[in-house]
């Protein structure tokens, strides 16, 4: 069986996730934490399979907690659930290490989201699948030229761009104007 922690400082997730949960064969809530203080302190101690985080919660930094959580519990699963379906936002959490992103209220169906996260899938409500393809699907791609990818490459392995001009021979200005062409 599969444990699960709660992040929450409401009822939302207690309320409507845990008695389905706990319903279930494969899952139990064995932890409710009100804020990422309190988690932090307790996880070690519970050691659960899986976090489930209300994001809505008020703190310092709700990803930069995520990040937290994952450097310190690299092996623990966190799926969130929130109402925040900005652009901005679903990518920094989505970057931050989470595996599951899903809305509040959106028909959701909890059990089917753990069952896909423990079959190595990443359980997102429909809205959110949608915003992560459609970002895949810029029809306005160019192929590179032969210095923007020699540029781009340098970029990758940490070089700055003062290093990158001075060894290709081009301009500080050039290598800043590809990069924040082509990574942003």
């Amino acid at each position: 069986m599969k444990t699960i922690a709660l992040i929450e400082n409401g009822t939302f997730l207690k309320t409507n996730c845990t008695p389905v949960i706990n319903n279930s064969k494969r899952f139990k809530v064995i932890a409710n934490f009100k804020n990422y203080e309190s988690a932090l302190q307790n996880i070690e101690k519970s050691h659960p399979d899986i976090i489930l985080i209300d994001i809505d919660i008020p703190a310092i930094n709700g990803i930069d907690n995520i990040k937290h959580i994952r450097n310190i519990f690299p092996e623990i699963k966190i799926i969130i659930l929130t109402k925040n379906q900005q652009h901005t936002f679903v990518f920094d959490v989505l970057s931050s290490g989470v595996l599951g992103y899903l809305i509040k209220n959106e028909n959701l169906q909890i059990i089917e989201a753990l069952e896909q996260l423990e079959q190595g899938g990443a359980p997102m409500s429909t809205a959110i699948s949608r915003m992560v393809i459609e970002s895949f699907q810029d029809h306005d791609f160019k192929e590179l030229t032969k210095r923007e990818n020699e540029i781009l490459k340098l970029l990758t392995k940490g070089k700055s761009y003062s290093t990158i001009a001075e060894k290709l021979y081009v301009s500080r200005n050039t290598v800043k104007s590809v990069s924040y062409t082509h990574l942003t």
